[in-house]
């Protein structure tokens, strides 16, 4: 694949924009120019551009003071700042195929991402790989933020080609990808503080905390009667060493810096418990150069601590201290050149198919659900696109036309009705398949306690349409189980919900978390309710429903809010839940059984507390990964 041999890279923030020309040479990379400009308060806030007007006006002032020279190149690379990403690393089944990664990351992600997942712009890497998994970094931000600094850097005939995250930009700048560790990187800036965990110089975890330079200096300004200037002055000639006196700008800045650093402390002891052990940490950011931060965090973290430095494949002429404040643009114009493989770019979540039943939606005049991610609009060739339409709609008639002959001659028309009850066995269960089918589900039946625990995947074939079946696969349909009604909860829900959250995740839910935590916990203990009559439905009539809902088609909810946090209330849901039942229920028992006892064998002693089911649809029938979870 063609990579380009430079790259022009601007990194944001609300406060100053810097530049960066990087060009690949025989000899490593090399800073051909750079600029930084301040920008003064009101033109970009937490991310969104208010004066388009004094921005270009920066934007222009920008490139044009770039040292040694000016910067010519009219196609960039960009950052989203880190406050409106949401990312989160997903684990999947390594027998998952390809083209089901994107949907069955998405899926996982509107469960858990705290924003509506239809406003999105998102994409995805591999950053993990052990024996049965792998691991995939999920990010996620507004598409209209996208596709607005797409639009301002077009008005000033600048072309975006790539879009990224900061946390991966600078990483790109300080992490030898090649050197096995695990890395805690603070970039400490003026608002926040970004928080990311790399192994392999791939990121695993990464969070914002809303204490960071700022809060220093508004402290030191408070305190010591002096103006906001002065404060940072103070923040970087005395820092956290005392220099005579009485020490009161340490005391001060220790006072604003122990609420991170408790903060760091949960962060570090949820990854260690979870995935391992971390090596070292890195400051990077403008206040990471304060004197004494890195003896205060090594000793409070018990971890080696030093401010980052530029990987030395680059070439720089620069002063290290000007140096600093360009890592976060350093590393983006590296991913810029091709350095690193499958970058995280928002312009290409329009290329990923996100849900995998498209095809059948189409057949059935369906239309993707809420919820549904909506691509980021990008340039087309009209003509291209006319004679995929063409195409399209020839193969839709063909399809339907074929479709309902098949209907025809196994039904004898086209009056049956679909019900909730166990007599929908017999019908077509493609007539079944709903418009939000989540092609991941949740596991149910996790009520012990989080321990070591070992996983059994093994995958099988549910044919969907007629006879005769192929060798080897499974007779199942698709249904929908009408469910209406409420659903009283108290504190204790509450409580149990925030618990579930905590033992699925690892770590108790956000404020922003909780009342999807609560949602989800009455819906699956509404299914719970559920579920015993449907299986015994099934059971006499010697099927089998398999153990977990596929997806919820619609609901609705009301809940009590006391003091802005939901409390005792009625969630009223109206709804239906998609499930797939196997119509002969001993032959999956039987195949199921074979792999269990199997495993037992092998690892003595452990029970099963975990079922869960992925499904890839493949023409009329699904592919079923199972993963059962021992302890």
């Amino acid at each position: 694949m063609f990579q380009p041999k430079q790259a022009f890279a601007i990194n944001f923030s609300d406060y100053s924009l810097e530049a960066l020309e990087l060009e690949r040479s025989k000899h490593g990379l090399a800073m051909r120019s750079h600029s930084r400009l301040l920008l003064e308060p009101g033109v970009i806030e937490d991310g969104k551009i208010i004066a388009d007007d004094k921005l270009r006006a920066a934007v222009k002032q920008l490139i044009k003071q770039a040292k040694p020279s000016p910067i010519a190149a009219r196609d960039i690379v960009i950052t989203i700042p880190e406050s409106r990403v949401f990312a989160q690393v997903f684990t999947l089944p390594r027998t998952i195929g390809a083209k089901q990664v994107p949907p069955a990351l998405f899926s996982q992600a509107r469960e858990t991402l705290p924003m509506d997942m239809s406003l999105a712009a998102a994409d995805y890497r591999e950053v993990g790989r052990a024996e049965t998994v792998s691991r995939y970094l999920f990010a996620a931000t507004y598409s209209a933020l996208v596709e607005e600094y797409v639009s301002f850097f077009s008005s000033m005939h600048l072309r975006v080609t790539l879009v990224t995250m900061e946390s991966l930009a600078l990483g790109a700048a300080i992490l030898d990808e090649t050197k096995e560790e695990t890395v805690l990187v603070l970039d400490i800036g003026a608002r926040t503080t970004i928080a990311s965990i790399f192994w392999h110089g791939e990121l695993q975890e990464t969070i914002n905390i809303n204490i960071a330079g700022e809060n220093i200096s508004a402290a030191l300004a408070e305190k010591l009667k002096i103006s906001i200037a002065d404060a940072e002055e103070r923040k970087v000639t005395s820092g956290m060493r005392a220099k005579g006196g009485d020490g009161v700008e340490m005391l001060i800045i220790q006072g604003q810096v122990q609420p991170l650093k408790d903060e760091l402390l949960v962060f570090i002891k949820y990854y260690e418990q979870r995935v391992g052990t971390i090596d070292r940490v890195l400051l990077a950011g403008g206040t990471a150069a304060m004197i004494g931060l890195d003896d205060y965090f090594s000793s409070n973290l018990g971890l080696s601590v030093t401010v980052a430095l530029p990987l030395p494949i680059f070439q720089v002429t620069v002063d290290q201290a000007v140096l600093s404040k360009f890592l976060v643009v350093l590393g983006l114009a590296r991913i810029a050149v091709g350095d690193i493989r499958e970058p995280i770019n928002f312009l290409e979540h329009q290329e990923k198919r996100w849900i995998p039943d498209t095809r059948s939606l189409k057949k059935m005049g369906g239309t993707p659900a809420p919820g549904v991610p909506q691509a980021v609009p990008m340039a087309t060739n009209p003509k291209k696109s006319q004679k995929k339409i063409v195409v399209l709609a020839a193969a839709l008639v063909c399809a339907l036309l074929l479709f309902g002959a098949l209907w025809w001659w196994r039904y004898g028309g086209f009056g049956s009705k679909q019900s909730g009850s166990a007599d929908t066995l017999k019908e077509n269960p493609l007539a079944t398949v709903t418009k939000n089918l989540n092609f991941i589900v949740r596991p149910f039946m996790r009520d012990a306690a989080q321990g070591t625990q070992q996983s059994l995947t093994f995958t099988f074939n549910v044919q969907l349409s007629s006879e005769p079946l192929p060798a080897g696969d499974l007779l199942g349909v698709l249904e929908n189980i009408s469910v209406e009604g409420d659903i009283p909860f108290d504190a204790d829900a509450v409580s149990a919900a925030n618990d579930a959250f905590a033992r699925d995740k690892g770590r108790q839910p956000s404020p922003a978390e909780r009342d999807g935590a609560l949602r989800q916990y009455l819906i699956d203990q509404r299914w719970l309710e559920i579920r015993s009559d449907q299986q015994q439905a099934r059971l006499a009539t010697g099927a089998h429903l398999l153990d977990s809902y596929v997806g919820v088609t619609s609901e609705r909810a009301q809940v009590t809010r006391e003091s802005g946090n939901v409390s005792a209330g009625v969630y009223a849901f109206s709804g239906s839940f998609t499930v797939v039942s196997v119509v002969d229920g001993a032959a999956f028992t039987a195949l199921e059984a074979e792999y269990v006892d199997l495993f037992q064998k092998e690892h003595p002693g452990v029970s099963l507390v975990t079922k869960r089911y992925s499904f890839t649809e493949v023409g009329d029938r699904l592919r079923v990964v199972a993963l059962y979870e021992f302890e």
